[in-house]
C-alpha cells in the first residue's frame, strides 16, 4: 500500500503545473458558476450556462491530465529509459492510468457536488454523466498519444474528439456520442445512452492504446 501511494504521488508530481492546472481551474469553475447563480437568481432566470460548461470542461480537462500523465516517457528525451525499469507495458500504461482516473473521479465528484448545491440541482445524474464522459474523452488522449508518441499530436486529436461531436455532432446526432449540451438536468434515458458510448469509446481507447504502447 506504501508504494501504491509513493508511486500515485510521484505520477502526480512528474507532470508538475500541468496536474495542478486541473484543481486550479476546477476551483475557478466552481466560484464562476457561484457568480453566474448568484446573479441569475436576482432575475428569477434559469442557468443554462453552467451545464454546457461543465461538459465541455472536466472531461477535456481529465483528457489533458492523461496526456501529461505520458508526456514524461514518450515526448520526453531520455525518457524511454522507464520502459527498462523492472516494470512491465501494463503499469506504463493502464495502471497508472486507471490510478489517475480513480484520483480524477474525486475532482470531479467535489466540481460537481459544490455545482449541484449551488444550482439546487440533483448531484447523481450530473455526476454520472460527466464520470462517463471523462472516462470516454481520457480514453482517446491516451490512445492518442500512444500511436503518436507526441503530447502535441495527442492533444490535436483530444480537440478534435471534443470539437467535432460539439460543432457538426450539433447538427448531425451521428458525429455527437457522449455530449448533451443542452443546459438541463440529465434524465436517466439520456445519461444510458452516454454511458454506453463512453464505456465502448473508453475500452477501444484504453485497449487499443495500451497494444501499442511502446518506448
Amino acid at each position: 500500500m506504501k508504494r501504491f501511494f509513493r508511486e500515485l504521488v510521484y505520477d502526480i508530481k512528474e507532470p508538475g503545473i500541468h496536474i495542478w492546472i486541473l484543481p486550479l481551474v476546477s476551483l475557478a469553475f466552481i466560484m464562476t458558476t457561484y457568480i453566474i447563480q448568484k446573479a441569475l437568481d436576482s432575475n428569477l432566470t434559469q442557468n443554462i450556462l453552467t451545464l454546457p460548461l461543465l461538459e465541455l470542461l472536466i472531461p477535456s480537462m481529465g483528457g489533458y491530465g492523461a496526456l501529461m500523465l505520458m508526456q514524461g516517457i514518450l515526448d520526453t528525451e531520455g525518457g524511454e529509459l522507464a520502459f527498462s525499469y523492472p516494470r512491465t507495458y501494463l503499469y506504463w500504461g493502464l495502471i497508472r492510468h486507471f490510478r489517475f482516473f480513480g484520483l480524477y473521479t474525486l475532482l470531479i465528484a467535489v466540481v460537481c457536488k459544490a455545482v449541484t448545491c449551488i444550482m439546487r440541482i440533483d448531484f447523481a445524474p450530473v455526476f454520472y454523466l460527466t464520470l462517463a464522459q471523462s472516462f470516454a474523452v481520457m480514453a482517446v488522449s491516451f490512445l492518442g498519444v500512444t500511436l503518436s508518441k507526441k503530447v502535441s499530436t495527442g492533444l490535436i486529436i483530444l480537440v478534435a474528439f471534443v470539437g467535432i461531436q460539439i460543432t457538426i455532432g450539433w447538427e448531425f446526432d451521428a458525429f455527437n456520442r457522449i455530449y448533451l449540451i443542452n443546459g438541463e438536468v440529465p434524465t436517466s434515458g439520456q445519461i444510458a445512452p452516454v454511458v454506453l458510448n463512453s464505456l465502448v469509446i473508453g475500452f477501444f481507447g484504453w485497449g487499443i492504446g495500451q497494444a501499442w504502447l511502446r518506448p
